[in-house]
């Protein structure tokens, strides 16, 4: 749907300043398939970060509570910022 949207977005943007639609059909696909890598990325990282979290409660504490996936969740809402912060270092190094 979002890669629909961006596409049809980037189509109407060049057909409406230079005529060449489908240059833009092009591009706003590309720019599409960018955004949905990006935010799976993105959410990809979010998960790890809970079970990394999950991991390290088991170590420290020797035992994982009830709702394992609620609780990691939990925690990465907690410290979003920090979480949101390693990952933009993570992208600019790898």
């Amino acid at each position: 749907m979002i890669l629909a949207v961006i596409t049809g977005g980037g189509f109407l943007l060049a057909e409406k300043l230079s005529d060449k639609g489908l240059i833009g059909l092009g591009i706003g696909l590309l720019i599409g398939i960018i955004v949905i890598a990006f935010f799976l990325r993105y959410v990809s990282y979010t998960y790890k970060a809970g079970q990394i979290a999950m991991m390290t409660r088991a170590v420290a504490e020797g035992e994982l509570p009830e709702d394992v996936i609620g609780e990691g969740k939990k925690v990465v809402k907690s410290r979003f910022m920090t979480v949101a912060a390693f990952f933009a270092v993570t992208r600019v190094i790898s």
